[in-house]
């Protein structure tokens, strides 16, 4: 219910911001860091799902590195399923590296200055919200079947 709020509080204010056309500089960063964590919540939960299966040994799940979260999700689906690599890893990974590229820490959506007080998003200037919800879309619903074949089957 976690992963899917926060998808569902982005997708809210993303469609709020692409139909009034107002409030896109305000709210920004607060979908962003929604649509982020809500990956980062899903990546946990393929993450957990391998974990009691036995698929990967217990991982500290305590940071929020989305590249490192992805590779371990994708060692699990891999252990489980054998077949080749739906093309939907592809957009999972462009999506995850787009993340890490602009907040690999995830703080710089959450603080508008680093630990050092410095800005923390120097470089983000141009944000299509109405992209990033609908790539955020699609790779949410490929994890989503995922968490949910996993969990059945395991």
């Amino acid at each position: 219910i976690y992963t899917l709020g926060y998808k569902t509080a982005a997708d809210t204010l993303a469609k709020e911001v692409d139909e009034t056309g107002r409030n896109q500089d305000r709210l920004v960063y607060a979908i962003l860091f929604l649509y982020r964590h809500h990956l980062e919540l899903a990546l946990k939960q393929i993450i957990e799902l391998g974990i009691k299966g036995q698929l990967i040994q217990n991982k500290k799940l305590n940071h929020h590195r989305l590249d490192k979260l992805w590779k371990d999700a994708l060692f699990v689906v891999r252990s489980h399923w054998s077949h080749d690599d739906p093309e939907e890893f592809v957009q999972v990974s462009h999506v995850v590296d787009e993340f890490c590229k602009i907040d690999p820490w995830a703080s710089g959506f959450r603080y508008d200055k680093d630990n050092l007080k410095q800005r923390s998003l120097p470089d983000a200037n141009i944000i299509n919200i109405r992209q990033v919800a609908e790539t955020v879309g699609a790779t949410s619903k490929f994890l989503h079947g995922l968490i949910l074949g996993l969990s059945a089957e395991l």
